[in-house]
C-alpha cells in the first residue's frame, strides 16, 4: 500500500509541472518582449516590459509602459512610448512621450507631445507641431516649425525657427568655430535669452518674431 501511494504522489506531481509548464508557455504574448534579434513591426498592442530591437522597429498603435531601445532605425506613429533610445534615425509622429527620448541619428517629429521629459539628438532634428515641456538638446542642424518650446541648446550652425515659442535658445561652441546662425521666422518667439557661447553668433529676425535678450551674437533685423 505504501509503494502504491508514492507511486501515486509521483504521477500527481509529474502531471501538476507539465500543466504548470503548458501554462506559463502559453503565457507569453507581444506583452513579454525582451530581446528582438531582428527588425520588426508591432501593431495595437501594449508593451508592459522593457524592450531591445537588434533591428529597425515600426511601431504603430503602441502603448509602452516600459523603455524601448532599438539598435537600427525607428517609424512610430500614433502610439504612446516611454523611455526611448534610438541607435539610427527616428520618425515620431501622433505619438506622445512620457519619458526622455535620446536619438542618435537624424530624428523627424511631427504633431508630438513629450510631456516633461527631455529630448536629445545626435544629428539633426526636424520638429513639426510639437510640444515638448523638457529641454531640447541637439548635435546637428534644427529646423522647427508651428511648436512650443523650452530651452533649446544647440551644437549647430544653424537653428530655425518658424512660429516657435521657446524660453531660451543656447549655442555651445564647436571646435570648428564656424559662425553659428539663429533665424526666427513668422511671429517666433524667445521669452527669455539667446547665447552664444563662441561670441560669434548672429540672429536673423524676420516676420514679426521677438526676442528679449542676445548674448555673445549680433541682430539683424
Amino acid at each position: 500500500m505504501g509503494i502504491k501511494l508514492v507511486q501515486i504522489l509521483k504521477y500527481y506531481s509529474i502531471l501538476s509541472l507539465v500543466l504548470l509548464v503548458a501554462f506559463l508557455g502559453s503565457a507569453v504574448t507581444a506583452d513579454d518582449f525582451h530581446v528582438i534579434n531582428e527588425s520588426a513591426f508591432i501593431e495595437g498592442k501594449t508593451l508592459t516590459q522593457p524592450i531591445k530591437v537588434y533591428g529597425s522597429l515600426s511601431l504603430e498603435g503602441i502603448y509602452a509602459k516600459d523603455s524601448i531601445e532599438v539598435k537600427g532605425s525607428l517609424n512610430c506613429t500614433h502610439s504612446t512610448l516611454s523611455q526611448t533610445t534610438i541607435y539610427g534615425s527616428a520618425h515620431i509622429q501622433n505619438v506622445k512621450a512620457t519619458g526622455p527620448v535620446t536619438v542618435y541619428g537624424s530624428a523627424s517629429l511631427n504633431q508630438t507631445v513629450i510631456d516633461g521629459y527631455d529630448i536629445n539628438v545626435y544629428g539633426s532634428m526636424s520638429l513639426n507641431n510639437v510640444d515638448i515641456s523638457g529641454d531640447v538638446n541637439v548635435k546637428g542642424s534644427l529646423n522647427a516649425h508651428q511648436s512650443r518650446l523650452k530651452n533649446i541648446s544647440a551644437e549647430s550652425t544653424q537653428v530655425t525657427l518658424s512660429q516657435v515659442d521657446a524660453r531660451n535658445v543656447s549655442f555651445h561652441s564647436q571646435s570648428n568655430n564656424k559662425t553659428q546662425k539663429l533665424f526666427l521666422k513668422n511671429g517666433s518667439h524667445i521669452s527669455e535669452k539667446i547665447y552664444f557661447e563662441s561670441g560669434n553668433g548672429h540672429v536673423y529676425v524676420e516676420s514679426g518674431s521677438t526676442y528679449v535678450e542676445v548674448i555673445g551674437g549680433q541682430v539683424h533685423q
